[in-house]
């Protein structure tokens, strides 16, 4: 395997980071299978995360017939086997693989296509290690006070996962809440963050010299992207009658997505609310992030008497 260098690496095998393939991860894998069944073989941790990354990019970057082709049964089966419990970062990297897949197969769905991923998900019992995790690990934020500080990566990347599996399915009343909860708690952290790291840049931009920025606004675009997930996610669940009552008029989850949409706001205008800065670029990142926002309020608030 070539060698790249620490800093590459770093950002290679951070899960927050913003996508980053080296040119040599980017070859085709021919046997996603192979690849996947070979993990365990391989001794070194870095190594492993690596394969996984190159696993993961081919997933999220080939067309929709070849993916087909490739989450077979087999495929879901040994991904269940090598979650296990969740407890080394290759496993959890795993999961960040099978978020990509739930995610593409909810994308199907929103195409008025099938989708070709749920019966080998669900046959192999992956839907359902996902489901019974899920609701454990939120039951124990719960007993925690379900506090925004203690929302782990892992619980983000769990209910994500969830979410695209379980798009435009009806949830019972349990899950409704805790998924409710989580989201509004979700949600509201990231924005409040958001706001810190633009005043913070804002502030040091008038100090420092914009060419020593690059790191920060990498920060600020991760969290757009962080964001405009879980506001995908959030849409899966929010499409039956049922669970929007609970999102809506009982957690009233559109009063937090709705001021992610001043990022549109323009400087003439004068918004107090405005996001929008010289740190946040008018690139494909804000675009993509400013649609999924205007995508979940449409989906959240279509049944207009949940709406205050």
């Amino acid at each position: 395997m070539p060698d790249i260098t620490s800093s590459a690496k770093k950002r290679l095998l951070n899960p927050k980071a913003v996508p980053f393939f080296p040119s040599w991860l980017n070859t085709t894998v021919t046997d996603a299978l192979a690849l996947l069944r070979s993990l365990p073989s391989v001794q070194s941790e870095t190594n492993r995360s690596i394969k996984v990354k190159q696993l993961i990019n081919h997933i999220t970057t080939i067309d929709p017939e070849q993916l087909c082709a490739i989450i077979s049964s087999q495929f879901c089966k040994e991904l269940l086997v090598q979650f296990d419990d969740f407890q080394t970062p290759v496993q959890r990297e795993l999961l960040h693989l099978c978020c990509s897949v739930a995610q593409r197969g909810a994308e199907m769905v929103e195409q008025w296509k099938e989708n070709k991923f749920a019966k080998q998900m669900a046959d192999s019992g992956l839907i359902v290690k996902i489901c019974t995790c899920t609701v454990l690990e939120l039951k124990k934020w719960r007993n925690f006070g379900s506090r925004s500080d203690l929302i782990s990566d892992f619980l983000i990347q769990l209910v994500l996962t969830y979410s695209f599996m379980q798009k435009a399915t009806e949830l019972g009343d349990e899950k409704q809440q805790l998924l409710s909860t989580f989201y509004k708690a979700h949600l509201l952290a990231y924005h409040d963050c958001l706001l810190k790291e633009i005043k913070k840049s804002e502030l040091k931009r008038r100090q420092i010299p914009i060419t020593q920025f690059s790191e920060k606004d990498e920060e600020i675009e991760t969290k757009l992207q962080i964001v405009s997930q879980s506001l995908k996610a959030l849409s899966c669940i929010t499409e039956t009658e049922v669970v929007q009552h609970c999102f809506v008029k009982e957690f009233e989850i559109h009063e937090v997505v709705a001021p992610l949409i001043h990022i549109s706001c323009s400087p003439e205008i004068r918004c107090s609310q405005r996001l929008q800065t010289e740190i946040i670029k008018n690139n494909q990142t804000s675009q993509e992030f400013l649609s999924t926002v205007y995508k979940a309020l449409a989906e959240l608030t279509w049944q207009k008497e949940y709406v205050k």
